[in-house]
């Protein structure tokens, strides 16, 4: 995990002899390590030697911790393109401050893999707050857009001696408290913010908070508050507000608090699916709910998971993770697989390669995907389904270490596989193979493949015969005898379909004994 400079310098506050106002906001650091000659001065550096420090050998964003009597001529400078350099006081020793950054990565660790966690186990969103809160020192809550408590921490109830009126889970908040907000025109212009936020404090509210918004897409859904309450908000609280935030929305979408209009198009979608037809108006409205139009292109995708995913119940994270990464989509979960239906005009008008990020995205996740054929309208969207569940199950049985596999590659293998359902592949074909196949085994000749080399080459006898290695009159001949054997008449499309198919078929059941 990498941390912010901020949070970082202020775990080890207490034995730096200068400390910056406002340390760099953009700069993201790993666990420390100390310097080697031999290896390259990049990162968190923290470095004992007498001599003058190295910063020659350091690139732009270093960041150099110093014992006492290091470097105490640089200490607390910014170098021109060289890094930071930072020194112990007297009395600090090294090792003190790499137990310090060694325990400050250990807890947001932590925190981190709880949040995940919580993820997976579906957990609500209180156990979220009450995590971060224990990182911060401060009390979390989570409004929803009808200004409805929906989740707290528990150091809520302590707001109260501050001059908050203290409302349960499931509340809505006072009268009063909504009348101040709705009046003042600077919690209008924070209603659509993506990135966190710090809101005054006024007569409704008596601390400062630190706020970030959770979206559906571009629907604003609710707001995650941070409390300035037993300890004040730091820059890094920013970077907490916003890796928290990366978590609730995941949960938030796949809970039931969810804005009415979304919920309707994830169960519309379903419907479809189930091969519902919807009412005309049904349609135009999950179209207005996402911003869709009847005559864009859409493709589906069903993502074949791992027996992990299963087991772990990770499926609907990952939905709700498409979702958020790929705007443009709608997912469902179906039959222990996830259905991903792709606006594509959307797709091509969004930043960056949909095919490259999702096939990263795949690939990282260790699914496999089958995509239907492209379509216009979600009127048949059931059929577009079996599509990319064909796609998926013969791109899989042929080559299983392919990620993607595509209807239209495979429509002819299930196409052939239907055909032969009822009535074995051998009674199937068409009779002027079995002539053919019978008249080579008494003759010893080569007619069945002459007539497929033939039809392959789109009755290009010249080719044929190159290909067959023979002269243009052997080859003549053959198919006089061909048409001879068999009454095949080449000038007949449909019926040399079906022969043409007839060799396709017979070749799989051939490489099935």
């Amino acid at each position: 995990m990498r941390l912010p400079l901020s949070v970082i310098l202020y775990s080890v506050k207490e034995g730096l002899s200068e400390v910056p106002e406002e340390a760099e906001k953009t700069f993201f650091y790993g666990r420390p390590s100390f310097y080697r000659e031999e290896t390259p001065a990049e990162g968190l550096i923290l470095y004992e030697g007498t001599e003058r420090v190295p910063v020659e050998r350091a690139d732009a964003r270093s960041v150099w911790l110093c014992g006492w009597g290091s470097v105490g001529a640089f200490a607390g400078e910014r170098l021109p393109g060289r890094g930071s350099v930072f020194l112990l006081k007297e009395g600090y020793s090294m090792g003190w401050a790499c137990n310090c950054l060694h325990q400050l990565f250990d807890r947001w660790e932590q925190w981190e893999r709880e949040t995940q966690q919580m993820v997976i186990r579906r957990a609500p969103l209180g156990e979220y707050l009450e995590a971060a809160s224990r990182l911060s020192g401060k009390p979390l809550s989570v409004m929803n857009r009808e200004y409805r408590l929906v989740a707290l921490s528990s150091g809520w109830n302590e707001l109260e001696k501050a001059g908050l009126e203290v409302r349960a889970v499931g509340e809505r908040l006072p009268v009063e408290v909504v009348n101040v907000f709705k009046t003042d025109p600077l919690y209008l212009q924070v209603a659509e913010r993506r990135e966190p936020f710090l809101y005054p404090s006024n007569v409704a509210l008596p601390v400062q908070v630190l706020c970030t918004n959770l979206f559906y897409g571009d629907i604003y859904c609710a707001r995650v508050v941070m409390f300035e309450y037993g300890e004040e908000i730091h820059p890094w609280d920013f970077y907490l507000m916003e890796k928290l935030t990366e978590y609730l929305e995941l949960v938030y979408m796949a809970g039931d608090e969810l804005p009415g209009e979304v919920r309707k198009a994830g169960d519309f979608l379903q419907r479809l699916l189930d091969g519902e037809s919807l009412k005309r108006s049904e349609l135009l409205e999950l179209y207005a709910l996402e911003g869709w139009k009847a005559e864009d292109q859409y493709q589906l995708v069903v993502l074949q998971v791992s027996d992990q995913d299963i087991a772990n119940r990770t499926l609907e994270y990952f939905r709700y993770e498409l979702m958020k990464e790929f705007p443009y989509c709608l997912t469902a979960e179906r039959e222990e697989r996830i259905v991903m239906v792709l606006n594509l005009a959307r797709a091509s008008a969004a930043p960056g390669s949909f095919r490259q990020d999702f096939a990263l995205f795949i690939r990282e996740g260790n699914f496999r995907a089958g995509y239907s054929n492209l379509f216009h309208g979600l009127e048949q969207l059931e059929v577009y389904y079996r599509q990319a569940g064909i796609a998926l199950r013969y791109g899989s049985r042929n080559n299983e270490m392919i990620w993607q596999h595509f209807f239209d590659h495979h429509a002819l293998d299930y196409f052939l596989d239907k055909g032969s359902e009822e009535i074995p592949p051998e009674q199937m074909c068409a009779s002027e193979l079995q002539v053919l196949l019978e008249y080579d085994r008494r003759n010893h000749t080569e007619l069945y493949r002459t007539l497929r080399v033939y039809l392959e080459n789109r009755q290009n006898a010249v080719k044929t015969a190159k290909d067959l290695y023979i002269q243009r009159g052997t080859l003549l001949y053959r198919l006089a005898r061909i048409q001879k054997l068999t009454r095949l008449d080449f000038e007949k499309y449909e019926r040399l379909l079906y022969v043409g198919l007839s060799y396709l078929m017979a070749d799989r059941e051939k490489d099935r004994r």
